[in-house]
């Protein structure tokens, strides 16, 4: 005897087994739309909903130039090296620095031929001017003897007119030699400081050349090289850039944010897998434009406040290092500042 097979009931058909997996679908559909709304929130409002500024480290910079034109005979550094106060960086050869060096050179040395011969000239007139005098003085006593005698009825073989000739003359020559003398003074004294400027002048010139060699002022890592051995610097010659002193970070916070950040606020740098701990030093009252690496695509320019933070510790990144800044603590402690 054949069994017959039980018919299918008609509330229980195969293909409602599909409702389950319809759900689990649209559960994850509305998961990842979620999951994309947030994103997108957080990326254009997340910021100025919690602290996550971006930042870079950075140091001082420093520019290393020249107040003069010239040609590049030779570089002793490349971008990356780290040098000490005092070491040389690069040599130079300057056209119009020895042109310059030339002429205040001869122009010096024609004022100090102009104050020697009025030197020369104050001493011959020093030792004439005792003999003019007396020389005036001994004709004046001739004049009154001749007077004198004059009165009395004597003659003498000089006469009234040649005496008091002579004595004009001789009191005239020993006035103009005096004049002369106090104006030679006066000149000595002005060509003085007008050989001590050009002195001056002559020793800045040859003090900023110092011979072509260019030093560097500070410790510090050279960060750019604007010129190439051969070349020729500009007026002035910006040479290149270095970068001082200890790391920091620069981060850009957007003005208006629901948050609040203050000085001494601890902070957490993130760049790559590491985490350093910093400090915020100051808050800078001035909102500048972010840097084009920082910049949004298809948006404005945008602004924002500049806060300085202290790295604690930690390997320091490179100077220039795009990094991270969070509030330190949990996701829980970011709407505001951490005491």
């Amino acid at each position: 005897m054949q069994r017959l097979r039980r018919p299918p009931r008609v509330d229980r058909l195969q293909t409602e087994q599909r409702r389950h997996r319809a759900r689990i679908g649209r559960w994850i559909y509305l998961l990842l739309l979620l999951g994309l709304v947030v994103w997108l929130l957080n990326i254009f409002f997340g910021d100025r909903v919690y602290l996550s500024a971006p930042g870079m480290v950075t140091r001082d910079q420093v520019a290393v130039s020249v107040s003069y034109s010239g040609r590049v005979t030779a570089l002793h550094v490349r971008e990356g090296d780290r040098v000490e106060a005092g070491q040389r960086l690069a040599t130079l050869e300057s056209l119009p620095v020895q042109r310059d060096v030339a002429n205040l050179s001869a122009q010096w040395a024609e004022w100090r031929r102009r104050r020697a011969a009025l030197a020369a000239e104050r001493y011959t007139i020093r030792r004439m001017l005792p003999v003019a005098r007396e020389q005036a003085s001994t004709i004046a006593e001739l004049l009154g003897l001749r007077e004198k005698a004059y009165e009395e009825g004597l003659s003498t073989h000089l006469t009234l007119h040649e005496l008091v000739t002579a004595d004009y003359r001789s009191t005239l020559q020993a006035t103009e030699l005096e004049a002369r003398e106090q104006g030679i003074a006066r000149e000595i004294d002005t060509l003085d400081d007008i050989v001590t400027r050009f002195e001056r002048s002559l020793d800045g010139v040859r003090a900023r050349f110092d011979g072509g060699e260019v030093y560097a002022r500070h410790d510090g890592i050279i960060t750019d090289v604007h010129v190439k051995a051969g070349g020729h610097t500009g007026q002035p010659g910006d040479l290149m850039t270095m970068v001082v002193g200890e790391p920091y970070v620069l981060a850009y916070i957007p003005p208006g944010a629901l948050y609040s950040v203050s000085e001494g606020d601890r902070v957490r740098v993130s760049y790559g897998f590491e985490r350093l701990d910093g400090i915020v030093e100051s808050i800078r009252p001035v909102s500048v434009r972010l840097p084009e690496e920082f910049q949004r695509a298809f948006q404005p320019r945008q602004r924002s406040q500049i806060v300085r933070v202290n790295l604690t510790n930690g390997t320091i990144p490179p100077a220039f290092t795009a990094v991270q800044v969070s509030a330190s603590g949990g996701w829980w402690s970011r709407g505001g500042s951490n005491p």
